[in-house]
């Protein structure tokens, strides 16, 4: 079964080469349920590196995954092939989906790029488009409801006996 995980690195959070992360920084990991792993965020292109304002990219640096060293938060949902696809599909080319591809540290960031992520496959489906920075999003990742994508209280599963 595929999955997503939604990663948050807060400020100072260490990184592959040896410098920090300034404000910190959200993004989103796709797993195809066979082993092959993908991670999407959303950054200033590799020649503008720390500008909050400059064309952005996605992956400028690589893997999220192994260029974050330190994650302070991780959320892991079950997601369907529709959904995987979706988020992928996004991820792989964001102004297709509607996203502006020009970073700006305040409103159009790593976070509104992961909130939008989770948007496309079902997991928002309210349009948030985050808070401003990457760890006050914490405590509205823990209120994603996977089964219907609200931000309110999770569902309740009921068993059948």
């Amino acid at each position: 079964m595929p999955t997503v995980t939604v990663n948050i690195a807060g400020p100072g959070a260490p990184t592959s080469n040896g410098e920090a992360s300034l404000a910190g920084h959200m993004w989103y990991s796709l797993s195809d349920g066979k082993g092959k792993t993908e991670s999407y965020g959303f950054s200033p292109a590799r020649e503008y590196p720390g500008n909050p304002f400059a064309p952005g990219a996605v992956n400028a640096h690589g893997s999220d995954d192994t260029y974050y060293t330190v994650k302070k938060y991780s959320r892991t949902f079950d997601i369907t092939q529709a959904q995987y696809d979706a988020m992928q599909s996004f991820g792989r080319n964001p102004s297709a989906g509607g996203f502006d591809t020009y970073y700006n540290g305040l409103s159009n960031s790593c976070i509104d790029f992961t909130w939008k992520a989770l948007e496309k496959g079902g997991l928002n489906t309210s349009g948030f488009q985050g808070e401003l920075l990457p760890l006050d999003n914490i405590d509205r990742i823990k209120k994603i409801d996977p089964v219907t994508g609200s931000l309110g209280k999770p569902s309740v599963r009921r068993q059948r006996f």
